[in-house]
């Protein structure tokens, strides 16, 4: 497993990454199982922020798009209802 923070503004036309942002670093999502893609939905100070994490290659199961929730104070991340 890897995890990594890569600062990439989504050029794909869509809200958030997903895998042709990463065409510098393309060995990752080659190589890798499943690519996990979080992402802050607005750039915002409030307490509790939106996230949104894509899951953009799954070799083993299902893609899609899981909302969540992120406490600034605690660190704590919440998944949410769709």
């Amino acid at each position: 497993m890897v995890i990594t923070e890569v600062p990439v503004l989504s050029e794909n036309g869509v809200e958030g990454p997903g895998l042709k942002d990463f065409s510098r670093a393309m060995a990752i999502p080659n190589e890798a199982d499943m690519v996990l893609l979080l992402y802050r939905k607005e750039d915002t100070t409030d307490v509790i922020e939106d996230l949104g994490l894509t899951i953009a290659k799954n070799k083993r199961g299902e893609l899609g798009e899981i909302p969540m929730k992120r406490n600034n104070y605690t660190g704590e991340y919440f998944f949410c209802e769709k």
